[in-house]
This record gives structure tokens, C-alpha cells and sequence, in this order.
């Protein structure tokens, strides 16, 4: 029988959700420690709402590309090669 779609995507969505706030509360931490009153004080609401819409929007990435490759190694080390070659060729500009 298996589960049904919506225990499906709530579970994944329960369990990926944490992950991806860690990273997020270590940029907080980054901005606490460098002393960013514009993001923290001045801006908080915004700020948060675009973090955690960028959380969500992570969380599908990382579905999409689930399904693009069968093993998960290689979607891991192809996607960070991926990613790594973008930044690099970003920055180069």
C-alpha cells in the first residue's frame, strides 16, 4: 500500500526543513558576529521572510534534482561540482 502522498511530503518536508534552518542560523550567527544591525535590528521581518522562503525554495531544489539522478553519490558530487564551477566562473568576472 505504501503511505500516502500528503504523510509523503510532510515527512520530507519535517525532516529536510531542520537541515537547511541549521545553515541558515549559522548566517544569523555570521551576521551576529560581524555586528549587522542593518539585517538584525532594522530589517529583521524582511530579512526573515526571505531566508525562510529561500529554505522552502532549497527544499524543492533539492526534490527536483532527486529525481533528475538514480544514484545519490553521484547527484551529490555532480551537483556540488556544479555548483563550485558556477561560483568559480561568478566570481571570475
Amino acid at each position: 500500500m505504501g503511505v500516502s502522498p500528503v504523510t509523503y511530503w510532510i515527512s520530507h518536508f519535517l525532516v529536510q526543513f531542520p537541515v537547511q534552518l541549521l545553515s541558515m542560523i549559522l548566517v544569523w550567527l555570521v551576521l551576529l558576529i560581524f555586528d549587522q544591525q542593518y539585517f538584525l535590528n532594522i530589517y529583521f521581518f524582511p530579512f526573515f521572510v526571505v531566508c525562510m522562503l529561500f529554505l522552502l525554495s532549497l527544499i524543492i531544489l533539492n526534490y527536483l534534482f532527486s529525481l533528475i539522478f538514480s544514484d545519490p553519490d553521484g547527484c551529490l558530487s555532480n551537483i556540488s561540482l556544479s555548483l563550485s564551477s558556477f561560483f568559480v566562473e561568478l566570481i571570475g568576472e
